[in-house]
């Protein structure tokens, strides 16, 4: 595998590491993360989708592209297109023509205009669950997506699933503190009773 990758492909890898080292934002880590992806894997355009925990409908969470702030607002219901089915199996998907899968879901290429191609799709997994998908979208020079770019894809997609999986524990972290904090302050409030 690492034989394959191109110098320019492990620098990118190198660079989304210390994305997700260096902030702890994590909107901020996920951009510069998918910004790198849309450059390095030379697509029109990517998607990170994440699912929303209260409806479990999936949310255009990072979109990169021409018709990025079209698409963003846009929620798909569970197990809807091509992401949704990856999301569902767990098992990433190359689809290079579009109009041949039955799961192709065209409605948001109605809604923005963009017209898509070809699609991969890999899923955002930790060792407990799916957090989404990462998809990218029609290459620049309009070949086909191969396993050289599903593995990279797919690396991606693993320090992404970290980084977000790293900052909701952070966030339980600090709920769980402030939490305490008010369950501290509570008791001595009492025992001042």
């Amino acid at each position: 595998m690492l034989n394959s990758l191109k110098t320019k492909e492990l620098e990118a890898l190198i660079h989304v590491s210390k994305t997700i080292i260096a902030h702890l934002d994590l909107d901020t880590a996920l951009e510069l993360i998918m910004s790198v992806t849309t450059d390095v894997m030379k697509v029109e355009a990517s998607s990170l989708f994440l699912i929303d925990d209260e409806t479990g409908e999936l949310l255009f969470h990072i979109a990169r592209g021409e018709k990025a702030d079209i698409v963003k607002p846009i929620r798909m219901k569970q197990g809807k297109g091509i992401v949704g089915s990856v999301i569902q199996s767990g098992k990433a998907k190359i689809v290079n023509d579009v109009s041949l899968d039955p799961k192709f879901y065209n409605k948001i290429d109605g809604v923005s205009g963009f017209k898509t191609r070809s699609i991969l799709c890999v899923p955002l997994a930790t060792t407990s669950k799916i957090l989404g998908a990462i998809e990218v979208l029609n290459k620049l020079d309009g070949g086909d997506f191969n396993d050289l770019d599903l593995t990279l894809c797919e690396a991606i997609a693993s320090q992404s699933a970290i980084s977000i999986e790293n900052a909701m524990l952070h966030k339980q972290i600090i709920k769980t503190e402030r939490l305490g904090s008010h369950r501290t302050n509570y008791c001595r409030l009492i025992s001042l009773y």
